[in-house]
């Protein structure tokens, strides 16, 4: 790996590079692979913000672009539902909120849209997605409990940050 960190670093160094992205462009990474990488690379280049590119072969572009986050990156590249070649790639509104409600990062994205935008990008792309899909599934709120709905609406109707 250090011949590729001695590119990255003569380019950089150069001034030809605005940011590194960081791509897991098969989808076969882990997070725990993702996280070390990109620690790797943060502490080598300097100056420079760190991007993120995963795709969704494990269904895990959504875990490895936090884990990215986690580790240092400030730019996370994701599709509207997920959308792209093969299996996809990270999906925006599981980035967002994930960012937003697990790790405390408001991305100032209005969430409040997330899902009309989805069911837009469903309806020009004729790209159905899955009733139970996280975060835009229409059946997202059809839960027996109702304690997630029940703090989600809570939430949206106090115009509480969500």
């Amino acid at each position: 790996m250090s011949w590729w960190f001695k590119i990255i670093e003569k380019v950089s160094n150069e001034g030809h590079m605005d940011s590194l992205t960081v791509v897991d462009t098969f989808g076969v990474c882990t997070p725990e692979a993702i996280r070390y990488f990109v620690r790797k690379v943060r502490n080598r280049i300097k100056g420079k913000p760190i991007e993120a590119h995963m795709h969704n072969d494990f269904g895990l572009a959504v875990a490895n672009s936090l884990a990215a986050v986690s580790a240092g990156a400030e730019v996370v590249h994701t599709t509207v539902n997920g959308i792209g070649e093969r299996t996809g790639n990270a999906d925006l509104a599981h980035v967002v909120l994930a960012l937003k409600m697990l790790y405390g990062v408001d991305v100032r994205i209005r969430l409040e849209k997330l899902y009309e935008l989805s069911k837009l990008v469903e309806k020009l792309s004729k790209v159905k997605m899955p009733p139970q899909y996280p975060v835009t599934g229409r059946r997202i709120f059809w839960i027996e409990s109702g304690i997630i709905t029940g703090w989600w609406f809570k939430a949206l109707k106090h115009n509480m940050p969500l």
